[in-house]
């Protein structure tokens, strides 16, 4: 997912933006077929998707984890797309985005990498839990951190080599862009081992969404 999005979100953010919402829309589609129990799709669907289904999955008819898990990744380009000036003309009037951010990427690199790391080295490594409870170790919680910081930085750095104009000055240096990541990584960390009542897979996005905009990464 991180090698798809992350680099094509930049070549193209209003597609990318279209292909989620168009997925999205599948999505809900397929998952109300399922639930409606209707035959003859609704039992493979149910057989496909019976091995990703978690705790809150249970809670009602509708199976949310992959929904949830794809609105993560595209809340934060969709509030990019909107807060930054678009062009173009005729048909293609407003589909043309003259300036780009770190920030659009900030649900594919929290998502896809952010919870994959604390989800592997907290399962493995992960020995001393957080006094609240919830079940989230501080290595996870450490592996989020890290594995976001990274993320951020690669698509900086893509962002640079793609020679795409940022709608950012760009005038700070690796040092401080850096530093501003360090601060962005752990407060989406830091608030995905607090929440645990919630989907962090849609909050957490927006946190560091919040973040890397508000630091102007």
């Amino acid at each position: 997912m991180v090698a798809m999005f992350l680099p094509s979100t930049y070549i193209d953010p209003t597609f990318a933006a279209l292909a989620l919402s168009v997925v999205l829309a599948v999505f809900l589609l397929l998952d109300l077929l399922r639930a409606s129990q209707l035959p003859p799709l609704s039992k493979p669907l149910a057989s496909f998707l019976a091995p990703y289904v978690d705790g809150r999955d249970l809670r009602g008819p509708v199976v949310i984890s992959h929904i949830f898990l794809l609105i993560g990744c595209a809340i934060p380009l969709w509030l990019s797309l909107g807060s930054l000036p678009r062009t173009g003309t005729g048909c293609l009037e407003g589909w043309e985005l003259p300036t780009r951010e770190v920030s659009m990427v900030s649900g594919v690199v929290c998502v896809g990498l952010g919870d994959a790391a604390a989800s592997l080295i907290g399962r493995r490594y992960g020995q001393r839990k957080w006094l609240w409870g919830g079940g989230k170790s501080l290595e996870g919680s450490v592996a989020f951190a890290f594995a976001v910081f990274v993320g951020l930085i690669v698509a900086r750095l893509w962002l640079r080599v793609g020679g795409w104009p940022s709608a950012n000055s760009g005038s700070d240096t690796w040092i401080l862009a850096a530093k501003k990541m360090g601060v962005c990584a752990t407060t989406a960390s830091l608030t995905e081992a607090v929440l645990t009542g919630g989907n962090d897979n849609v909050i957490v996005p927006v946190v560091l969404w919040t973040c890397v905009k508000s630091l102007a990464v």
